[in-house]
Parts: structure tokens; C-alpha cells; sequence
């Protein structure tokens, strides 16, 4: 099950302007919870010490719908007690945690595309800007030092935001990483629905965010060579 400890982490790691963009965590976590609480119910310890406990969905449907039928899977060695008023239950809450899956890495997705849109447009202005410093404001131009100081502060600020960027982004997946194990362990040998998202690499797998992080890393490698290069290295001299 997902640790507690995590959703403080992820609670802590939330910058409030983004708040809205963050992966609902809470809610898919109750989601989850229902799986969980019937597993708990009906799964039994067998009389072997070293089986371990699995999920009650095995064999499901070979369950009588008319009534609690209590039946003994022969391959886990479990006793399996269900009323199809519960499967019912549980084939909602499959849909309803698939569908929201979906739902949120797409809202997760499409925030990382607009704020790298914007970091490519802003990484190229500050990038003209660090040209002009460089080439047509001379050391003794009484405008350099204040222009020079207002660049600095600005590539320090792009700094932050490609920062929180990324770990906005790893911090999602996490969540996500977390909740889709959480929910394959409780729907272990599940026949209700075969769920999409076994694996989150499934899930990223050819996203936009996937195959666009590496700019972002990119942009954030070239910025610190700039910025060490621009403030701190003297001029004239090579790396």
C-alpha cells in the first residue's frame, strides 16, 4: 500500500501557483482504497506459513451471482467468499480509477508542454539579451552595471523555474508510479477489467513529456555554462 510519509512529501513539494496542475494524489489514493478494504475482508491466510496473500479477485466470476458462495482456489490456496453486489462495486471503481488515470497524466502533460513552450521562448530572449551585454554595452557604458545586474537576477529566476520544472514533473510521476503499483497489488490476478496501466512506463511511453524532458535538462545545462561564463568568467579568457 502507498506509504503515508510520500503524501507529505508530495503535499510539501506543491508550488502553490502550479497547485491546480498537480495529479489529484488524495482522491486516486481513495480510488484505491476499495480494492484494499475487500482484500482485507476476504483474503485468508492459508495453512502454509510461506504462501503469501493475494488478492481475492482470482476466479471471481466462477462465483455464484446469485448469493455468497464460498469456493477454495486450489492454485493460491485461498478460501474466496464474494457477493456480486461487491464485484459490481469494485467493476465501478476499475473504471472510474482507469478513466481518472487518463485524465490526470494528460492534465500533467499538457501543463509540462505549455511551461517548456514558454521556457524555449524565454531562453532565447535571455539568451539575445546576454548578446547585447556582451557585444554592445562597453565596460564603461554607465548603463552595463545596472543592466548587467537586472540579467543576472532574471537568469537566476529561469533558473528556479526550469528547476521547479523538472521537479514538478518528477514528482508526478512518482505519485502516479506509486498509486498504479498500489492498485496492481490489490487487483492481483484481477478478472473484473484487465487495467491498461500495469507498468508506468506504459503509461509515459511516447507522452510528450517523455520525449521532450531531455530539452528542458538540455536548457538547464546550457543555462549554467552561460550564466558562469556571463558573471563570472572574465572576458576575453576561454573555459
Amino acid at each position: 500500500m502507498i506509504t503515508k510519509d510520500f503524501g507529505k512529501l508530495f503535499e510539501q513539494a506543491i508550488i502553490p501557483e502550479w497547485k491546480d496542475a498537480y495529479i489529484s494524489y488524495k482522491l486516486l489514493k481513495k480510488l484505491v482504497k476499495p480494492y484494499w478494504c475487500v482484500v482485507e475482508k476476504y483474503t485468508l491466510e492459508t495453512e502454509e506459513e510461506q504462501t503469501p496473500r493475494v488478492s481475492f479477485f482470482n476466479k471471481i466470476f466462477h462465483l455464484s451471482t446469485e448469493a455468497k458462495t464460498k469456493k477454495r482456489d486450489p492454485n493460491m490456496g485461498l478460501f474466496l467468499l464474494v457477493s456480486q453486489e461487491e464485484i459490481d462495486k469494485l467493476k465501478y471503481f476499475e473504471e472510474k480509477f482507469e478513466t481518472m488515470i487518463e485524465n490526470e497524466f494528460e492534465k500533467m502533460n499538457c501543463f509540462f508542454q505549455l511551461k517548456l513552450l514558454e521556457i524555449i521562448r524565454y531562453w532565447r530572449k535571455l539568451k539575445h539579451n546576454i548578446r547585447i551585454l556582451e557585444e554592445k554595452l562597453l565596460d564603461k557604458d554607465p548603463l552595463r552595471k545596472q543592466y548587467r545586474g537586472e540579467i543576472k537576477s532574471a537568469a537566476l529566476e529561469f533558473y528556479r523555474e526550469i528547476c521547479y520544472l523538472l521537479n514538478y514533473v518528477s514528482i508526478n510521476q512518482e505519485a502516479l508510479r506509486k498509486v498504479i503499483k498500489s492498485h496492481r497489488e490489490a487487483t492481483m490476478g484481477l478478472e473484473l477489467c484487465v487495467t491498461r496501466y500495469f507498468k508506468t512506463s506504459q503509461l509515459f511511453e511516447d507522452s510528450f513529456c517523455q520525449r521532450h524532458i531531455y530539452q528542458l535538462v538540455k536548457i538547464k545545462q546550457d543555462l549554467e555554462v552561460l550564466y558562469l561564463d556571463t558573471f563570472y568568467r572574465k572576458r576575453g579568457k576561454s573555459r
